[in-house]
């Protein structure tokens, strides 16, 4: 499946989706939202000239009085009988699809929300390639979170947000990385539907089933890779394809303890 982004120069990139995410994201346009490929490398050069240019244009939003807040800094006012200012509580490990992570958002607000020096902006895995992002907390894995842009050049408006690792964000509906089948369901309040296990052992939320983690509040869909326990024996993963669907209260399919290892929220 591909989809193609724009750019800011006119040109459109080829955007290629790959196989470990099949389906991985329930309602997005294509079957396959997980991840990009095939950015060509004049591409990645346009990218990080628009990196270092972007740098230049932000300065003045790093730049701020001690008595107000700074948006670049996230400086509260000053301490009474101190002078100095103090740096505020930092932003929670909670995605709503709103505010920072609103469809319309861009790189300059996750700067505002989680301080500058915390987000970057560069290259993350894309299958057998790399694309451009966001990355909040690029050098903590538990608190790392990647933000893919529909218009990469601009860095704004949200295409896809990716949990993954062992981070300890938690999505839209309490989604969390190493929940249960069970644990699944009671965020949901009924059972649904998952593609079987492929190679790696992996299997994707194919259908909500109309519960409550099929219509998130901002509008955004959740989209749920789990795989299964690393003990599974090849023979039952044998009768969970992936070209079947099966219900989260299968036994067959609860028997291998899945537990989810990447959450893929999207607009």
């Amino acid at each position: 499946m591909v989809r193609q982004r724009s750019q800011a120069d006119g040109r459109s990139v080829t955007l290629r989706l790959t196989d470990k995410a099949h389906e991985a994201v329930v309602g997005f346009e294509c079957r396959k939202p997980a991840v990009v490929i095939s950015h060509v490398r004049s591409v990645h050069r346009a990218q990080r000239h628009a990196h270092r240019f972007g740098n230049r244009r932000l300065g003045h939003w790093r730049r701020c009085s001690k008595s107000a807040i700074c948006r670049g800094n996230l400086l509260t006012p000053p301490t009474p009988g101190t002078g100095k200012p103090t740096r505020a509580n930092p932003a929670p490990l909670v995605i709503a699809c709103s505010g920072a992570f609103a469809r319309d958002s861009h790189h300059l607000k996750l700067t505002m929300a989680y301080d500058r020096k915390n987000v970057d902006f560069g290259e993350v895995d894309a299958g057998p390639g790399k694309s451009m992002a966001s990355i909040i907390y690029p050098n903590d894995p538990k608190r790392r979170l990647e933000v893919w842009w529909s218009d990469v050049d601009k860095r704004k408006d949200v295409y896809l947000i990716a949990i993954n690792g062992s981070s300890t964000w938690t999505g839209p509906g309490g989604l969390r990385l190493g929940l249960s089948l069970a644990d699944l369901e009671k965020l949901n309040h009924k059972p649904f539907k998952l593609r079987g296990f492929d190679k790696d052992k992996t299997a994707t939320v194919s259908d909500w089933d109309h519960g409550a983690l099929a219509a998130l509040s901002g509008g955004c869909k959740a989209g749920v890779i789990l795989n299964a326990e690393a003990k599974a024996a090849a023979q039952v993963l044998a009768v969970l394809p992936v070209d079947r669907e099966f219900s989260s209260a299968d036994e067959a399919l609860r028997a291998v303890r899945p537990s989810v290892t990447e959450i893929l929220i999207g607009y």
